[in-house]
């Protein structure tokens, strides 16, 4: 294991942001109904246009911000995939190298 986990160096970041930024996008979906259910049972029984306007507004922000959580946490993934694989390869070219030089 700890030889695995060193093949992560030089994607050390995009080795942590991607379950951060998953976790963000998860908990920002999560919330969309919450707020959902917020407006239909206060703002709209109380003809609150006001707090359906706002709810609305932030449902918005959560939707985009959301969205970005889960772009950005593709490409997190993808670099941090793609960096762990090449130095995977790269320890076991030099392993087969020096093994075959002994």
């Amino acid at each position: 294991m700890k030889k695995l986990i060193s093949c992560i160096k030089g994607y050390t970041l995009p080795t942590i942001l991607c379950p951060l930024l998953v976790v963000g996008e998860v908990v920002l979906e999560v919330w969309l109904p919450k707020l959902m259910a917020q407006m239909v049972d206060v703002a709209v029984p109380n003809k609150d246009l006001a707090l359906v306007t706002k709810l609305g507004l932030i449902m918005v922000a959560c939707s985009i911000i959301s969205l970005l959580c889960g772009a950005l946490a593709g490409w997190a993934c993808s670099v941090a995939g793609a960096g762990f694989a090449k130095n995977i390869r790269n320890n076991l070219l030099l392993f087969n190298i020096s093994h075959l030089l002994m």
